[in-house]
C-alpha cells in the first residue's frame, strides 16, 4: 500500500477544472491559466488541468494546488494519465496531486507502482473512477482520494445524457467504503449550488466544476436546451 503520510491533500472546497476541447478557441495555455487564476480569485481551492504544459502555465500564475492528469490516447481512447511516466511528467509540471483512471491499470501490481511512484515524488493520487467496485479498489490500494470523474462516460456505468444529475449515489457509496481512508471527490455533470450542496451532504470532501464555469460554449448550449423545455 502506498505512503499516507503526506503534507499534500486533495482540499475539501470547490476545485474549479480549467480545460478546453482540442477545437476550443480557449486550448492555449495563457487562456487556460487566466481561467485558473480568475478561479483561484474567486474561492476555488484548487484547479484540476491536462498536460503538463498547460499545468506549467497554471503553475506560474496560481498558487492553490492544482489537480494534474495527462490526456493520453490509448488504442483509439483517451485515457486519464494511463502510464507512470505520464503521472511524473504532470509532477514535474506543477502538479501536486495526480488523478488517474484506474481502469486503465489492470493490473495490481502496476497501480501499486503507480501509487508508491506518485507518493515518492511527494504528491498525493487521486482515482477516477465510474463504478463503485472501481472506487473500492482504488480505497484498498491506498489512493488518498477517489473522484467519480467518470461516471456517466465510460460503459462500466453507462453513458449518461449532458442534462441527467450528478451521480450523487456513488458519492455516498464511495464514503460509506472509503470510512475516512480516502476523500470522496464528487466530479461530472455538475451545474447548480443545489447539486453541490447535495454532493457535500452525501460525504464529499469536495466537489469539481468543469464546463459550468470554464466552457462558455458548453454554458450557452445548456441554456438554449433547457430555455426550449
Amino acid at each position: 500500500m502506498g505512503k499516507k503520510d503526506l503534507s499534500v491533500e486533495v482540499p475539501d472546497g470547490i476545485i474549479i477544472s480549467c480545460q478546453a476541447e482540442s477545437d476550443s478557441p480557449l486550448n492555449e495555455p495563457p487562456l487556460l491559466a487566466a481561467l485558473a487564476a480568475s478561479a483561484e480569485r474567486g474561492g476555488a481551492v484548487a484547479v484540476r488541468a491536462d498536460n503538463p504544459l498547460n499545468i506549467a502555465a497554471i503553475r506560474r500564475m496560481i498558487s492553490v494546488p492544482i489537480i494534474g492528469i495527462y490526456k493520453r490516447d490509448c488504442s483509439g481512447s483517451t485515457v486519464i494519465t494511463p502510464t507512470e511516466e505520464s503521472a511524473m511528467e504532470i509532477i514535474e509540471a506543477g502538479a501536486l496531486i495526480i488523478a488517474f483512471e484506474i481502469a486503465a491499470y489492470s493490473s495490481d501490481k502496476d497501480l501499486l507502482k503507480l501509487i508508491n511512484s506518485v507518493h515518492a515524488a511527494g504528491a498525493a493520487i487521486m482515482a477516477d473512477v465510474a463504478v463503485l467496485e472501481e472506487g473500492r479498489r482504488a480505497v484498498a490500494a491506498g489512493c488518498d482520494a477517489v473522484a467519480t470523474t467518470l461516471s456517466g462516460y465510460r460503459e462500466a456505468s453507462g453513458y449518461a445524457q449532458p442534462n441527467d444529475p450528478p451521480d450523487f449515489e456513488l458519492v455516498r457509496s464511495l464514503f460509506d467504503i472509503a470510512k475516512g481512508s480516502a476523500k470522496v471527490v464528487a466530479e461530472g455533470r455538475y451545474w447548480t449550488p443545489q447539486d453541490i450542496r447535495h454532493a457535500f451532504s452525501m460525504g464529499a470532501g469536495a466537489v469539481v466544476i468543469g464546463k459550468a464555469v470554464t466552457s462558455p460554449d458548453a454554458i450557452v448550449r445548456r441554456l438554449i436546451s433547457l430555455s426550449h423545455t
